[in-house]
């Protein structure tokens, strides 16, 4: 049994558990393995870090892409908001593994933001950077994108009846563009 079965086999318990919820056992009948094929990959704590490692590479590609072909400006950013929602649709993972994360899931592992989330925040700063908005209002941005980013598509779009529309619906993710883009279009004019 190949490591890449039960890495994937293991992303899709560890998106839908969390960490904490999957045993060794569970990942090796998910992936078709034995539980002597996950301790050769590190054991349940290892495959967890391919797995945010997965996760990391596929983040860091999107971004570097972005570098590439974003314009240098408020529209980069906006391009950037586009790419972020179509990555997510391909890879919904890599919202749920940080979901369980942020509810403390896999506490006892530490340096999981610092190795597998900051060089993607890094990146992320640096597009703000180079659009020129003013350096006071960078934090801001970048704070209200990721609030905004996780708000939609945990929850998705609140209409004012309490209902929601899930991110995958097509008409909340074209809500959610404009909206977003209506704020960075705002801090993007915060006077300096």
């Amino acid at each position: 049994m190949g490591g890449d079965e039960v890495v994937e086999a293991a992303t899709r318990l560890f998106s839908a558990l969390g960490y904490d919820g999957v045993t060794t056992a569970m990942i090796a009948e998910a992936a078709g393995a034995t539980e002597g094929d996950v301790a050769a990959l590190g054991g349940k704590r290892g495959v967890y870090e391919a797995v945010m490692r997965r996760v990391l590479e596929a983040q860091v590609a999107l971004v570097e892409e972005m570098h590439r072909t974003l314009p240098p400006d408020v529209s980069g950013l906006h391009g950037m908001v586009d790419m972020f929602l179509d990555f997510y649709q391909v890879h919904p993972e890599a919202i749920t593994l940080w979901q369980h994360r942020g509810l403390s899931d896999a506490a006892d592992l530490a340096g999981i933001e610092r190795d597998y989330a900051a060089p993607v925040v890094q990146g992320i700063n640096d597009l703000i950077a180079r659009s020129g908005v003013h350096p006071r209002a960078r934090f801001t941005l970048h704070n209200a994108l990721g609030w905004s980013f996780y708000g939609f598509l945990t929850i998705g779009i609140v209409h004012p009846d309490g209902s929601t529309t899930h991110w995958e619906d097509p008409a909340a993710r074209d809500h959610f563009r404009q909206a977003v883009r209506s704020l960075i279009n705002a801090l993007a004019a915060t006077p300096p």
